[in-house]
């Protein structure tokens, strides 16, 4: 999945969304910040910026992601057994 396309799934989830402001508010302000990079000219380039919004807005971009992914949460998860008893 291309990073555009992740953007839309957040820009799809964030109406589903509901924030503690008190507990999120740099989170929250990481998202709102979170910009294209441009170069010299002031033209877009084909990615994100990275600076401190980065870490923020990708972790809240891959939990996105994973929800429009998953199709069916009642599903039990098989974990492998690796030796544990």
């Amino acid at each position: 999945m291309s990073i555009e396309d992740g953007i839309n799934a957040v820009r799809m989830t964030l109406a589903r969304c509901y924030f503690d402001f008190d507990k999120t508010k740099e989170g929250l302000d990481a998202l709102r910040q979170y910009r294209w990079a441009v170069d010299d000219k002031g033209v877009a380039k084909n990615r994100p910026e990275h600076n401190w919004t980065s870490h923020s807005a990708d972790a809240f971009r891959y939990l996105c992601t994973g929800l429009q992914e998953t199709k069916n949460w009642n599903t039990e998860i098989k974990y492998p057994k690796l030796g544990i008893v």
